[in-house]
């Protein structure tokens, strides 16, 4: 697929990103507080950081390093190379309270050496980001650091720091000149923020007071960022960061890496910075993308600190849901698989079959409805509850117990195709609806993904995507079943074509690997259930046409400004700097990584065990004799389900989440056949 994107982009003689100019811009501050909450922002108590959001653009900042947890080290060697890196002191429980490699030594020729850089350099260059500390500093020619953690971000690849001093200057003066002939000064205040209640709020008003001090000896109009960088322990914070600068009060802000108002990434603060001095950070090896001002923010400063203590409460109450859940997809998808084993095997040869498939047809339908359940939840503001976690578990069990009684009861009951069309058209709709309206379903979500992990903020995830290409592929299917000819294949085309541009589109869904996946899925799926005997030559067309599909995505992305580019143009970008490989390798490690990392690899195998077992017995030899069609969804699911598991970080999770609707699905099929054509009672009575 790389040399089928090369290829593309050759052919179109598009260019390859340059370094731009240095420019002129005036001069830039940022203030990295450790451990800084929206919490710890008061109007009386921090006044100089409640003043200066009122003065600035506003957003959640996610401080994902390398690491899960972020410690200061981590955070500021991070700002220094606007990418992912890591300190080595982010090990432990708990992070220390200031930097551990700074400050830097003066040589015997006066300057100043980071004796850490080498090591920094190093140990960041076994990573799988390929992380460069010091770019920042390479771009802007000349930063000043005041404090220690400030000269690990202000370092030059070899060690070198422009100018530095230990704590912020007490005159306008002395600052002026400090900071003469830098575009850029970095400051350590050396006041994090730690412990409960009254420690905490004095250090948060030490804090403030060091903001204070700043701001007195800047110009008024200075542009000036303040966040909060780092962690303490876990569990992580979103945190706030706040920049002032012309023309950004009252606004949030965003990034090309998020592309979601109010939220940026660690690794943004770094390219940022370059462009405020007036440089351009693509094709520079910084990979997170500066950020810019939305439109507006509505309210006022109080306002703006509510939302952040909001998000922080919504992305903190995923990841310690999460493995609850996954564990619970697996039990329920194993158990189904086994009761299909007990069904299949017995069905055709005793009435416990026929009261077996009448209980699993409404269990199956409401364990199918789970993943969009999990989905639909986030249309309430569960997080909100005394007890969040009991609140979610209870409206999701709600929604699933509502969806399987429409899809059960329904008048699209009398068919066997009918229930489980429903769960997989709503699956479908809802996650597609979804990523058109800008993703709310799936941020701070189950099946989605949550802003504290930084992984991904908008578009269609991975897990979702593995639910919606499973429901997408049964209700074309099975939908389209009774119709012949040209409308057979209108309807799956149409639905085929409608639901990988809603998954691959930017903007939309900004999904590679599964455009890589569902196109062949469609493609093949249609043509099985159409009658055409699979052959190689189809299955290599097939995956071409979804390479391509892909490429003309992605360079159509490209073409657009850089700020609009979602992640599928910048990786053109990647491709045309030699850095693509890199990407590649660093997915498909994580992928490979996933399989031993919790209990969905359990379900996937349990499917595949099962299969062999069922595959010849007279309940699957009855339904797919009736219905052909349910042997082109189980080629499309495996189809999503192998190339899913190929072409996407998240690995095993894919198929695990194609299957956590597929299986019980195609098991409610099953079920509803036996109880509605009597193929119990029938041989039972043969057997008197």
């Amino acid at each position: 697929m790389l040399s089928l994107l090369v290829a593309v982009v050759v052919s179109l003689g598009l260019p390859v990103p340059a370094w731009a100019d240095e420019g002129g811009a005036a001069p830039v501050y940022f203030v990295g507080i450790p451990n800084l909450l929206w919490t710890d922002l008061d109007e009386r108590e921090t006044p100089a950081m409640w003043g200066l959001l009122g003065e600035s653009a506003a957003a959640s900042l996610a401080v994902r390093s390398y690491g899960a947890k972020s410690c200061p080290d981590d955070a500021w060697a991070s700002i220094g190379a606007g990418n992912r890196a890591r300190s080595n002191y982010g090990s432990g429980l708990a992070c220390p309270l200031g930097s551990l490699i700074g400050p830097p030594l003066t040589t015997s020729d006066g300057a100043w050496q980071l004796a850490g850089e080498t090591q920094l350099t190093a140990s960041n260059r076994e990573l799988a980001y390929k992380t460069k500390p010091g770019l920042l500093a390479d771009l802007v020619g000349c930063v000043a650091a005041i404090g220690p953690g400030a000269s690990v971000a202000a370092a030059h690849p070899d060690g070198v720091v422009d100018r530095y001093r230990k704590a912020i200057p007490e005159l306008p003066e002395e600052m002026t000149q400090f900071g003469e002939g830098c575009p850029v000064v970095l400051v350590d205040p050396q006041a994090p923020v730690y412990g409960e209640g009254a420690e905490r709020a004095a250090s948060a008003a030490a804090a403030d007071a060091a903001v204070a001090d700043l701001l007195s000896v800047l110009p008024p109009d200075a542009v000036v960022m303040v966040a909060g960088i780092s962690d303490a322990s876990m569990p992580v914070n979103l945190h706030p960061l706040m920049l002032r600068a012309d023309g950004y009060a009252d606004r949030w802000l965003t990034s090309a890496a998020t592309r979601r108002d109010g939220y940026v990434q660690l690794a943004d603060i770094g390219p940022t910075i370059v462009t405020l001095t007036g440089g351009e950070v693509a094709g520079s090896g910084m990979t997170g993308q500066p950020m810019r001002p939305t439109e507006s923010r509505p309210g006022g400063v109080s306002d703006t600190v509510t939302w952040g203590i909001t998000t922080n409460l919504a992305g903190q109450q995923i990841p310690p849901l999460s493995d609850g859940f996954y564990s619970t997809l697996t039990i329920l998808g194993l158990l189904v698989i086994a009761a299909a084993i007990v069904l299949c095997r017995r069905g055709t040869r005793s009435r416990r079959g026929g009261r077996l498939a009448a209980v699993l047809l409404p269990i199956t339908l409401a364990v199918a409805s789970l993943p969009v359940a999990s989905l639909l939840v986030n249309a309430l503001p569960w997080w909100r509850a005394e007890r969040p976690a009991i609140t979610l578990w209870a409206v999701m069990v709600g929604i699933c117990l509502v969806l399987a009684a429409v899809a059960w009861l329904g008048p699209w009951r009398r068919h066997p195709l009918g229930p489980p069309t429903v769960i997989a058209a709503v699956t479908a709709v809802v996650i597609g609806v979804d990523c058109a309206t800008g993703a709310s379903l799936q941020f701070n979500s189950l099946t989605g993904y949550s802003a504290i992990t930084g992984a991904r903020f908008t578009g269609m995830g991975n897990y979702a995507f593995g639910v919606f290409a499973a429901g997408a592929v049964m209700a074309a299917l099975y939908a389209s079943w009774r119709l012949r000819g040209a409308w057979r294949v209108a309807v799956i085309a149409a639905v085929g074509v409608a639901a990988v541009l809603v998954d691959g589109l930017p903007g939309f869904g900004n999904d590679v690997g599964g455009v890589i996946a569902l196109t062949p899925a469609f493609i093949l799926a249609g043509l099985h259930a159409m009658g055409r005997r699979l052959s190689v030559k189809k299955i290599l067309a097939s995956l071409l046409i979804g390479g391509l599909t892909i490429s003309a995505i992605m360079v159509m992305d490209y073409l657009r400004p850089p700020e609009q580019r979602t992640h599928l143009g910048r990786f053109v970008g990647e491709v045309l700097n030699g850095a693509a490989v890199d990407t590649l390798m660093r997915k498909a490690s994580a992928a490979l990584g996933t399989i031993t990392a919790g209990p969905l690899t359990l379900l996937v195998i349990g499917a595949c065990v099962a299969l062999p077992l069922i595959w010849r017995t007279g309940v699957v030899e009855q339904v797919v004799a009736r219905y052909p069609v349910v042997l082109s969804v189980g080629i499309g699911v495996a189809t999503v389900s192998v190339l899913g598991f190929a072409f996407n970080d998240s690995g095993i999770a894919v198929p695990a989440f194609t299957l956590a609707v597929a299986a019980p699905l195609l098991v409610a099929t099953a079920a509803r056949h036996v109880t509605s054509d009597g193929v119990v009672q029938r041989n039972s009575s043969r057997s008197r």
